[in-house]
């Protein structure tokens, strides 16, 4: 994920998109997930996530490649959800 930020002249004014930006690099380059960064930085994770996401969709942010990770399957019988963790540090379940 790392380099998948772009600072331009046009967010130059704006300090609430530089701070934004200056997060994501920051997060990015961390080695942390997201909800790691987030909470040691004392953010909302789903602040950081829209950010991201508003600043892609602006231009301010390259598209980021999709990767597939192998996913390991276990076995836990006394839970009859499903749970995944994804890379971001974030768990979703049915």
């Amino acid at each position: 994920m790392s380099g998948n930020v772009m600072i331009s002249s046009l967010n130059a004014c704006n300090p609430v998109v530089t701070g934004w930006l200056e997060h994501i690099k920051a997060a990015d380059a961390s080695g942390l997930t997201y909800n790691e960064y987030a909470a040691r930085e004392e953010l909302s994770l789903s602040s950081l996530s829209y950010n991201k996401s508003v600043l892609r969709k602006r231009g301010y942010l390259a598209e980021e490649q999709v990767t597939f990770v192998p996913a390991r399957v276990q076995a836990c019988p006394d839970t009859p959800a499903l749970r995944i963790q994804l890379p971001s540090g974030i768990w979703c379940s049915s």
